[in-house]
């Protein structure tokens, strides 16, 4: 069960002989209460700046229709089955 800010402020103690101030008691909890809000909310913000983050990252990894033969050497084998082949100056009158 997740403890929520408003569970933190609606929790009562009961009071005895000799325990705390209830004020005391009550003041901390308040504080409490708006630390864990405001913890919650930083979570919530770096989840969707996480997501949005990922989302970028996977835009940028997606082929693009224009691909650069200035990769890695993992795709320059493809990169180079679409060139056309290098020949010498001496034997262009020659290509196949």
């Amino acid at each position: 069960m997740a403890i929520t800010p408003a569970d933190i402020e609606q929790l009562t103690f009961t009071p005895s002989k000799h325990g705390y101030d209830t004020e005391e008691v009550d003041n901390f909890l308040e504080e409490l209460a708006g630390e864990v809000d405001a913890m919650l909310q930083k979570i919530a913000d770096l989840k969707s700046r996480l997501t949005a983050s990922d989302q970028a990252l996977d835009a940028a990894r997606a082929p693009s229709s224009r691909r650069s033969c200035r990769t890695p050497a993992r795709r320059r084998r493809s990169c180079r089955a679409t060139r056309a082949p290098w020949w010498p100056p001496s034997a262009r009158s020659a290509r196949p």
